[in-house]
């Protein structure tokens, strides 16, 4: 009897794990189903495409392997695709990720980004005086002096304002660009009753304590 065909799915292709890689593997996988970048690195020819204005390129290999890779994981094929020349040309570049132990994975991403955006801006890098913009337009334009698919994609200026108590005035400025914001995890919370002895003293007290537990 044979066996029946199964129906080939694009999008459904794993990826190889070599050794404890999964830090990367992740950031691979969530950049790989982002619909603008999906749609992006399937469609261009990155090959051909050389922009004159960019003279901030690092030589294009992460960015040409990482295209590779991305075709790879929406291949119709049935087998996991393996990321180990995106690994080794990572870590060829940045010191920090030549083993194959455990990493930080926002610390990837915000590489992989940054190798991604120099390859790809088509306008050189832009650093304000002293990182601040006083003026909304400006914080705009300064947004666009840079411009790439990440950029557009991930690039965010954090607006600060600033209020006087006693004169009410107000005081805007705008932070240089980044990709990340730090935000706290809340912990769930519970009370222990702990028992308190006070030095040199025999009569113990019982204190409710408030903490954190993971």
């Amino acid at each position: 009897m044979e066996e029946p065909m199964r129906k080939k799915v694009r999008g459904f292709v794993g990826l190889v794990n070599n050794g404890n890689t999964c830090f990367m593997n992740v950031i691979i996988q969530i950049l790989a189903n982002t619909p603008t970048l999906k749609d992006f690195f399937l469609g261009s020819d990155l090959e051909k495409s050389d922009n004159e204005e960019n003279t901030n390129k690092n030589g294009g290999e992460i960015t040409m392997e990482f295209a590779r890779t991305v075709m790879g994981l929406w291949s119709d094929e049935c087998e996991p695709f393996q990321p180990y020349r995106l690994k080794d040309i990572v870590s060829e570049k940045a010191t920090q990720f030549i083993s194959n132990r455990q990493h930080d994975a926002q610390e990837f991403l915000s590489y992989l980004l940054n190798m991604l955006h120099e390859d790809l801006q088509t306008k050189p890098s832009y650093h304000t005086p002293n990182g601040y913009l006083t003026d909304k337009k400006a914080a705009e334009a300064s947004l666009h002096r840079s411009t790439s698919l990440i950029a557009d994609q991930f690039q965010i200026k954090i607006r600060s304002e600033l209020v006087c108590l006693t004169c009410k005035e107000v005081s805007v400025t705008f932070d240089d660009p980044t990709k990340f914001i730090s935000v706290p995890i809340p912990q769930p919370k519970s009370y222990i009753s702990l028992t308190f002895f006070p030095k040199r003293s025999e009569v113990s007290r019982r204190l409710p304590v408030q903490v954190c537990r993971p």
